[in-house]
């Protein structure tokens, strides 16, 4: 962590968006830093699904799964559902999309988008 400790520790850092992993997850605020992470990687190709089965469906919602924290990682929600866009092996990948943000003074919303544009999720953050 070194160069960022300051920066992470002074708490201005609201959100951090990410996408090299092939998933989506929208972690809990960090319990030391207070920043929420987001790992939005799942746009570009098909990925394998992980393995979800000790995970929690979300209350409404059975394509997010809510992930236990581990080690300095928050809990967080990780979209899970067959992707529609694999023929013949929808089960075997994840689905796909993407996350947009609407800035309007200090508020923030997010937006988890499926390929078609329909909302899987949406909240304000603040």
């Amino acid at each position: 962590m070194g160069k960022l400790a300051p920066l992470l520790e002074s708490g201005r850092v609201f959100g951090w968006y990410w996408g090299h992993e092939h998933r989506c997850v929208l972690y809990d605020r960090h319990p030391d830093w207070g920043l929420q992470g987001r790992c939005i990687g799942h746009g570009g190709m098909p990925y394998l699904r992980d393995d979800v089965s000790g995970y929690q469906p979300e209350q409404g919602d059975e394509r997010w799964r809510r992930m236990p924290a581990k080690n300095l990682v928050p809990a967080g929600l990780l979209l899970d559902a067959p992707n529609p866009y694999v023929p013949d092996q929808a089960e075997r990948y994840g689905p796909n999309g993407y996350l947009t943000l609407e800035l309007d003074g200090p508020s923030l919303k997010e937006i988890v988008r499926a390929p078609d544009g329909s909302v899987l999720r949406e909240a304000s953050l603040t």
